[in-house]
C-alpha cells in the first residue's frame, strides 16, 4: 500500500462522520524484520498515546501492516487502547509462518503456491529475528483489544497471499471473547484491493459499517487510522 492507494478510503471516511484521518504506510521491512517493526510500533504507540476516554478511533489494517500493529498495541497505554472502538482487517491478519512467506513470494512469481515456495525461509526467518519470542508476541497481541471493540473483516474470495482459515480461526476466537465481529468478502477482487476492483459494492458496504458504528451505537469518530 501506498499513500496515493489510501487517499480515496480517507475519503470515504470523512464522508460518514471521521473528523480527522491518519494515512500510514511502512516499508516491507518493518513488516518483515522485527527489530524494524519494533521500533516503528513504539513510536506509533506513542502517537496513539494521546487517545483515550471520549476518544473513539478506528483502525483500518492492510495485510502485514497488522503486525506492527499487534505489538504497538502492547506499548499502548490501557485507556488509550480502550479509545480503539473498531477495527477492519483488510486482506488481513496474516500468520508469519514460513508458509505465510512462501505465499506472498508465489503470488509474485505469479505462481500457485507449492510448499517448496516457503522451504527456504524455515532457517531465514529466525536469522530475521523471527523467533518463538516474537511469536508469542504476536499471539498476546492479538487478544488485548477491548472486547466492546467491533471487529470487521474484509476478505477477497481468490487472494493468494492470505490464508482464510487462519482468519475464520481467529475470528472464531475473537467472537469467544466477546468481540461483535462482521465479514464482507469480495470475488474478482486482488490482495488489498477491493475498493479498486469492487468499487460500488466496497463503497456502499463501507457506508453502512460506518453508519453502523457512528449512527446507530451513537459512536462519533474522532480519528481513522488506516495502517
Amino acid at each position: 500500500m501506498q499513500s496515493k492507494h489510501c487517499s480515496e478510503l480517507a475519503g470515504i471516511y470523512s464522508e460518514h462522520g471521521a473528523s480527522k484521518v491518519v494515512a500510514l504506510c511502512h516499508p516491507l521491512r518493518q513488516m518483515v524484520v522485527p527489530r524494524l517493526g519494533l521500533r516503528r510500533a513504539r513510536k506509533l504507540a506513542r502517537n496513539f498515546a494521546q487517545f483515550g476516554q471520549g476518544d473513539d478511533v478506528v483502525v483500518h489494517l492492510f495485510s502485514g501492516a497488522v503486525f506492527i500493529f499487534f505489538i504497538m498495541l502492547k506499548y499502548m497505554p490501557e485507556q488509550a487502547r480502550q479509545s480503539i472502538r473498531a477495527v477492519v482487517f483488510e486482506s488481513s491478519p496474516m500468520d508469519c509462518g514460513a508458509e505465510q512467506f512462501g505465499r506472498y513470494v508465489s503470488w509474485r512469481l505469479g505462481r500457485t503456491y507449492r510448499p517448496l515456495y516457503a522451504a527456504p525461509f524455515v532457517p531465514l526467518r529466525p536469522m530475521t529475528g523471527i523467533t518463538r519470542r516474537f511469536e508469542a508476541q504476536l499471539r498476546e497481541g492479538r487478544f488485548i483489544l477491548a472486547p466492546e471493540a467491533k471487529i470487521h473483516f474484509i476478505q477477497c474470495k481468490d487472494d493468494q497471499i492470505v490464508d482464510a482459515s487462519y482468519i475464520d480461526d481467529y475470528r472464531r476466537q475473537l467472537e469467544a471473547r466477546g468481540h461483535d465481529t462482521s465479514e464482507r468478502t469480495y470475488s474478482g477482487a486482488r490482495h488489498c484491493r477491493a475498493l479498486s476492483d469492487c468499487p460500488a459494492d466496497y463503497r456502499t458496504d463501507m457506508a453502512g459499517l460506518l453508519h453502523a458504528y457512528w449512527g446507530e451505537a451513537g459512536i462519533r469518530s474522532e480519528t481513522s487510522h488506516q495502517l
